[in-house]
């Protein structure tokens, strides 16, 4: 993990893949140094967090890798899986990343009100650059989300110029994301 820790420091990663979670990343000092590492980096355009790795962190720390994540400046695609995830840190993501063109999303149990999915939907189609957006066996916790309207969201739909229709400084609400 401490040579990870430097390449990313360093910018030596391009291309980042973590499946499994060593026991080490259990540990609540282990994930901020990686936070801590992957904040400093300009380098990553290629992310990939799936398997044991994102379902084994607590959720306070999952929401904090996830905000982490949408502040990598060269960030192009996310893969994310086998996890719950809250909907305002997807919708974060999707709207802080300007450099995002891929958008996958595998066996992911979506936390939100319908009105936090909906802004994800609001974010994704109205994303300048994000050309794909894949699900591959997702959930809702919420019996009320429209996943099928999630999946079939059409990218690019909201804004001709690229730009967001929400506002990445905007403070995203997690108290209702449940």
């Amino acid at each position: 993990m401490c040579q990870l820790l430097q390449q990313l420091e360093s910018n030596d990663i391009t291309s980042l893949t973590l499946e499994a979670s060593p026991k080490e990343a259990l540990e609540k000092k282990k994930s901020d140094e990686l936070i801590d590492a992957l904040s400093k980096n300009t380098s990553v355009t290629t992310l990939t967090l799936q398997k044991d790795f994102l379902a084994c962190l607590r959720g306070d720390v999952r929401s904090q890798l996830m905000q982490t994540i949408a502040k990598l400046p060269s960030l192009q695609s996310v893969t994310l899986g086998n996890s719950l995830l809250l909907a305002p840190d997807l919708t974060n993501l999707v709207v802080s990343a300007k450099s995002l063109c891929t958008v996958t999303l595998d066996e992911i149990c979506l936390q939100g009100e319908p009105a936090l999915v909906q802004d994800l939907q609001v974010a994704l189609a109205s994303h300048g650059k994000l050309k794909s957006f894949t699900m591959n066996n997702c959930m809702a916790s919420n019996q009320e989300v429209d996943m099928k309207a999630l999946e079939n969201v059409k990218l690019g739909s909201t804004c001709a110029g690229g730009d967001a229709a929400i506002d990445p400084a905007a403070d995203v609400d997690t108290a209702h994301a449940a």
